[in-house]
């Protein structure tokens, strides 16, 4: 009888630290993300003619949402510049990342924004198909 119960304890033990080692690991890799995520919006909104940004990152791939600060007007020069060095920022911030796609649409940054909370907020959400149907949506078809 006593060996039975060690033998469930042991039962116990494992399925415990195989549920709770999972999601430690995963409460880990989602704060990485996060902390990679904050990073890139804090060093992009400090570029003079950003007002806001939204991130979303996967393993290889950064999709920024910008709103330019009110009445700010650049030119087709000055948004390629721009673009480069939010290209810049998310590369020195993760080399991992291959694909930076931005935009300054604002139904886009909207779409950005939420999918970010609805990640905050633990709900589940197919991240990849999330970035592809953006990614179509900002680039042109020809």
């Amino acid at each position: 009888m006593r060996k039975k119960g060690i033998e469930y304890l042991f039962l116990f033990l494992f399925v415990f630290i195989s549920l709770f080692g999972c999601t430690m690991k995963k409460a880990s890799n989602i704060d990485t993300l996060n902390e990679k995520t904050n990073n890139i919006v804090s060093k992009v909104s400090k570029l003079a003619p950003i007002d806001k940004v939204n991130v979303l990152t996967t393993k290889d791939t950064a999709l920024i949402g910008v709103n330019l600060k009110e009445n700010q007007i650049i030119g087709i020069s000055n948004k390629k510049r721009l673009r480069q060095e939010i290209k810049e920022i998310v590369k020195n911030i993760d080399p991992q990342i291959k694909n930076v796609f931005i935009s300054s649409d604002s139904n886009i940054n909207l779409t950005i924004k939420n999918i970010s909370k609805n990640i905050q907020k633990g709900k589940r959400v197919d991240l990849n198909w999330e970035i592809k149907n953006i990614v179509t949506k900002i680039t042109p078809n020809i």
